[in-house]
């Protein structure tokens, strides 16, 4: 009976993964914007206090058409203007909170230049003096330094193209190589060494040699990122997590076979996962065991996942199996507060329900997660149903003999079989709709017309 019931249970964890795990996603709020299709969320930030969320780009406040804002505050309950901003504000790229201080960089007016801007006491946007000039994307902290990249002209008059270490006061450049082509839309710091990544290209050839789009700064100077990547592809973000560094986007990379959505840096080596996205991952966000993606995919291995998912270091778990309709830009970043998962983007429609640009996860993470069954284990347990669809019978084939047990898609059971490789079962008398079948931990699932 015990055996039975553990049978059940790991059968339904199979069954909410597979089929009916994708959750509810809310919209947060009132949404934001709703008077034409050029607005869009670029990044989140959950703010020093951990009491609310700071949201970039170029926003809407609550729908209110009249005035443009380049930064909005979320307190769990309402949006607010997180300083009076000037009429015409257009948009902000990056918002940061660093010594104390908060942090935005964009274009604050229609036409103006971008600038990094910093939140006075006043309650106030104003000009860092000592700032950074070119299109700032991302910002990281580490040992009282915030580490600025993205597509830069100055650090503080200083000619600077790929990233800026900032006290607070004064920004330098921190890369002082050649000049670099196009953006660093990440940067992270790895076992002490500031890693950046993007779409570029690394200059006096190198970017022949595995320096392009991702690379290490180390004494000012590009260092390679295990094998290196060549001068294709690009990656939008960087996230640690289990001790490795996670590096997303699309890319080739030297010595591995095709293009991969995820790369690993672990041991001075890069690796890719047994079962990736099919498409561009755009964020990453670890948090309690497992490490969020957001991107452009509708798969992950031979799944269906629509762009958003889980991996807990072996498996993956898809948080999203809706259609999501955009119109400008897809998910752009991704964010955790208060044990709730936040997705961003310009995106108006997640399946039936209007979303406007920002949406949660309607439930808390700390909750126990189902698993999917990777492609590569369905591989090694070589569980295979078919036809599929059938009207009459199915073939069930296993590597090794087992026992075999048919479940309605509710969970009810159907028939149990026993320690045979080869079943031919009939279904003649089923009623259609969909069934599983489950065999040594793994689920199939076929479909009675």
């Amino acid at each position: 009976m015990k055996l039975q019931l553990i049978v059940v249970v790991n059968m339904f964890l199979l069954l909410a993964a597979e089929t009916c795990f994708s959750q509810t996603w809310l919209q947060v709020g009132t949404g934001i914007g709703n008077c034409y299709h050029g607005q869009w969320v670029e990044d989140i930030y959950v703010s020093q206090d951990n009491g609310k969320l700071l949201i970039a780009g170029s926003i809407v406040e609550n729908g209110n058409c009249e005035t443009m804002r380049t930064v909005l505050t979320w307190d769990g309950q309402q949006f607010y203007q997180t300083a009076e901003g000037p009429l015409g504000a257009y948009r902000s790229d990056l918002v940061f909170q660093y010594s104390g201080s908060t942090y935005a960089h964009g274009q604050f007016i229609l036409g103006d230049e971008y600038r990094l801007n910093r939140l006075s006491q006043e309650g106030d946007w104003d000009v860092v003096p000592s700032g950074v000039s070119g299109l700032l994307q991302d910002c990281y902290v580490h040992d009282g330094i915030a580490y600025i990249s993205g597509g830069l002209d100055y650090c503080d008059d200083v000619p600077c193209s790929f990233v800026c270490a900032f006290d607070g006061e004064q920004a330098l450049p921190y890369y002082t190589g050649p000049a670099i082509n196009y953006h660093i839309y990440s940067v992270n710091v790895y076992q002490d060494t500031v890693f950046a990544a993007g779409n570029y290209s690394a200059p006096a050839g190198l970017h022949t040699q595995g320096y392009s789009n991702c690379a290490k700064v180390v004494d000012g100077q590009l260092e390679k990122v295990g094998q290196g990547f060549p001068n294709s592809g690009v990656f939008y973000d960087m996230e640690q997590y289990d001790g490795k560094l996670f590096i997303g986007g699309s890319s080739p990379a030297n010595g591995i076979t095709g293009s991969h959505r995820i790369y690993y840096y672990e041991d001075g080596q890069l690796n890719t996962l047994p079962v990736e996205p099919n498409y561009t991952v755009n964020a990453m966000k670890a948090y309690n065991g497992g490490l969020y993606v957001a991107g452009d995919f509708t798969q992950i291995g031979d799944e269906p996942c629509v762009g958003v998912a889980r991996w807990n270091g072996q498996q993956w778990t898809c948080l999203n199996h809706e259609s999501i309709q955009f119109t400008w830009n897809s998910i752009k970043d991704i964010e955790v507060w208060n044990d709730t998962l936040y997705i961003g983007g310009g995106f108006h429609h997640i399946g039936n329900s209007e979303i406007k640009r920002i949406a949660k996860l309607d439930m808390a993470l700390s909750e126990e997660f189902p698993v999917n069954i990777t492609e590569q284990q369905s591989q090694e347990l070589k569980l295979s149903v078919y036809p599929n669809p059938a009207n009459d019978k199915i073939n069930i084939q296993l590597s090794n003999p087992a026992d075999v047990i048919i479940y309605t898609a509710t969970g009810q059971l159907v028939e149990t079989y026993s320690s045979k490789s080869n079943y031919q079962i009939d279904v003649s008398d089923y009623p259609t709709g969909l069934y599983l079948v489950v065999s040594g931990g793994v689920m199939k699932r076929f479909v009675r017309e």
